[in-house]
C-alpha cells in the first residue's frame, strides 16, 4: 500500500512539473513576443522621426534638382551653333549668368517669348537692370511650328517621365509589402520552431519516463525484488551484466535480422505500390499518337514490264515426229 500511494504521489508530481514546465514556456513565448512587439514599434518611432527630419528643409532643396533637370534638357536641344554661343557668353561674364538662371527660375520653367514677337533674348531682359547696349543671344528657333514641336516633346517627355515614376512608386510599394510579408512570415515560423522544440522537449521527458517506469518493472521481476534507488541506467546496465554474453550476442542478432527483414518487407512493399501506381496512371492514359512519317519499305518489287503469253507454243509430239522424220526421209 505504502508503494501504491507514493508511486501515486510521484505520478501526481510529475504532472504537476509538467504542467509547470508548460506554463513556463508560455510565459516565455509571451514575453520574447511583446519584446518583438515593442522593438518593431520603437523601429517604426525611430522611422518615423527620420522622415520628420528629412522633411523639414526648405521647399528650395527639393524644387533645386527637377530645376537643374529641365535646365539641362533645355539646354540639350538647341543646336550646336546656339550652344557655342551660350558658353561664350557664360565664360565672358559669370555674373549674367547666373542672373539668367535666376530669371529662369522666376520664370514658368523657362518657357520661351512667344513667337509671334521675333526679337531676341537678352540678359538684360532676365535682371531688368541692365542696358540695351549689352550683347545679344539669338534664338535658336523662331518659327511658331519649332516651338510648337519642342512645347509637344517636352510635355511628351514629361509625362513619360511620370508614368516611370509612378510605375517605380508602384514597384516600390510592392517590394515593401513583400519585404513585410517576409518579415512577418519569418517571425511565425521562428515561434512555430520555438514551439516544437519545446514539444519536442516534453515528448522525450515523457518517453524517458516510460522507459523508467518499464525498467524498473523488468529489474523488479528478472534481478531484484526489493526496493532499490538505483537510477535508471544503472538498473539497465545491471540487468544487462546479468544476462550471459551468448544469449545476449544472439538477441542482437535476432533484432537486427528482423529489423533488416521489415527494412526489406517495407521497401519491396513501396516498390510494388510504385509499379502499381505506374500501371494504373499507363492504364488511364490516352494511348499516344504516332507522328512523323510512315515506315515503309526500302525497295519495292519491280513490275515485269513484258506480257507473258499464256498460249501453249510447244508443238505437239506428232508434229514433231513427222518434221524429223520428214527431213531423214529427204536425204
Amino acid at each position: 500500500d505504502s508503494l501504491k500511494t507514493s508511486r501515486s504521489n510521484a505520478e501526481k508530481l510529475t504532472k504537476a512539473l509538467l504542467k509547470k514546465r508548460v506554463q513556463v514556456k508560455v510565459v516565455e513565448f509571451n514575453f520574447r513576443e511583446v519584446n518583438y512587439i515593442s522593438e518593431q514599434c520603437q523601429k517604426k518611432f525611430e522611422e518615423t522621426s527620420v522622415n520628420a527630419r528629412i522633411l523639414e528643409p526648405p521647399m528650395f532643396y527639393e524644387i533645386r534638382p527637377e530645376y537643374n533637370r529641365y535646365l539641362n534638357i533645355l539646354l540639350k536641344r538647341p543646336p550646336s551653333e546656339w550652344q557655342e554661343a551660350l558658353r561664350t557668353t557664360d565664360l565672358r561674364e559669370p555674373a549674367r549668368a547666373q542672373g539668367s538662371e535666376r530669371g529662369l527660375d522666376s520664370s514658368a520653367g523657362g518657357v520661351l517669348p512667344p513667337p509671334h514677337t521675333d526679337t531676341l533674348v537678352t540678359d538684360g531682359n532676365v535682371d531688368g537692370d541692365s542696358s540695351q547696349s549689352e550683347e545679344k543671344l539669338e534664338l535658336f528657333s523662331s518659327e511658331p511650328h519649332q516651338i510648337l514641336d519642342l512645347v509637344t516633346e517636352f510635355t511628351d517627355q514629361v509625362l513619360k517621365m511620370g508614368e516611370d515614376d509612378e510605375k517605380l512608386t508602384l514597384q516600390l510599394d510592392e517590394m515593401k509589402d513583400r519585404i513585410a510579408s517576409d518579415q512577418k512570415r519569418a517571425a511565425t515560423l521562428k515561434r512555430k520552431v520555438q514551439l516544437n522544440d519545446s514539444l519536442k522537449t516534453e515528448d522525450h521527458d515523457t518517453m524517458s519516463d516510460a522507459l523508467g517506469v518499464k525498467i524498473r518493472e523488468v529489474f523488479r521481476c528478472c534481478v531484484d525484488s526489493r526496493l532499490t534507488y538505483l537510477s535508471t541506467l544503472e538498473k539497465l546496465s545491471s540487468f544487462l551484466e546479468s544476462i550471459p554474453k551468448g544469449s545476449l550476442e544472439t538477441l542482437r542478432l535476432i533484432k537486427d535480422n528482423n529489423r533488416l527483414r521489415e527494412e526489406q518487407l517495407k521497401l519491396e512493399r513501396e516498390k510494388h505500390l510504385e509499379m502499381l501506381k505506374k500501371c494504373k496512371q499507363r492504364s488511364m492514359d490516352e494511348p499516344k499518337k504516332k507522328t512523323g512519317r510512315k515506315l515503309r519499305p526500302r525497295c519495292f518489287p519491280v513490275e515485269q514490264k513484258i506480257t507473258v503469253s499464256e498460249e501453249n507454243n510447244i508443238p505437239a509430239e506428232e508434229e514433231l515426229h513427222a518434221f524429223l522424220f520428214s527431213t531423214e526421209d529427204d536425204e
